[in-house]
């Protein structure tokens, strides 16, 4: 089944929620237990969309080294797997889950035209990426109907975190999307040629903040996204 289409997290109860269901499913829980409520969302979506399919293909957009939803679904379906970040990742886990990983720029990938069935970018888009150049990019390689499920960090009120960097001042600094921002993200892909069901007033059904991110002394929460390619 799937969940909501998009959603906000708005309590601790959700987080643990996902963490009791990725237990029952005898699935190993993300290492930040936050991101298990995304990660989640983002897993059983896909697999519900393309179960019933064959030769699937599913892409993790700005991996990271050790992409959990790919090894979730190496783990639980026959689909082929992908994954690509701007630095290259770490080869043994990569082949160890049968997820093929490509070194490049998530706005700027090697990848035919309408190759995926599904993609995911779980907590990417807030560093530093070109909004219109990522959903441009997504657009092209995602198959007619398929599927841009998008995680990022989100409060109603715009938060200013342009003087921490959490990676280092040679990367992009700490960026929370706003309401604003977000609206304008969504429009951004809707003129791309992505349409975002059923979203309601899912951006205001916030009260306080459920993440906290103690090295960089905020508190937040985190949206959830699910695009399709018109």
């Amino acid at each position: 089944m799937i969940d909501k289409p998009s959603s906000l997290l708005v309590s601790k109860d959700e987080v643990l929620s996902s963490v009791e269901e990725l237990e029952i499913l005898g699935l190993d829980t993300h290492h930040d237990l936050n991101k298990c409520w995304d990660c989640l969302k983002s897993y059983k979506s896909i697999i519900s969309e393309n179960e019933s399919k064959k030769n699937i293909r599913i892409l993790d957009a700005g991996s990271g080294a050790k992409p959990v939803i790919l090894r979730w679904l190496n783990k639980t379906s026959n689909f082929e797997l992908y994954a690509c970040d701007y630095e290259a990742k770490g080869s043994a886990y990569m082949i160890e889950n049968n997820i093929n990983f490509k070194q490049c720029d998530i706005s700027q990938t090697p990848y035919s035209d309408c190759y995926f069935d599904s993609i995911y970018s779980i907590s990417v888009i807030e560093h530093g990426v070109d909004i219109h150049d990522f959903f441009t990019e997504m657009h092209r390689i995602l198959i007619p109907n398929g599927t841009l499920h998008i995680s990022t960090d989100y409060w109603p009120i715009k938060m200013d975190t342009k003087s921490k960097f959490p990676y280092g001042k040679d990367r992009p600094p700490m960026n929370v999307f706003s309401r604003d921002e977000l609206k304008a993200l969504i429009s951004i892909a809707n003129q791309i040629g992505f349409d975002l069901p059923n979203i309601g007033n899912i951006f205001d059904n916030i009260d306080k903040p459920v993440v906290r991110w103690d090295r960089m002394d905020e508190e937040y929460t985190f949206v959830y996204l699910r695009f399709t390619k018109k």
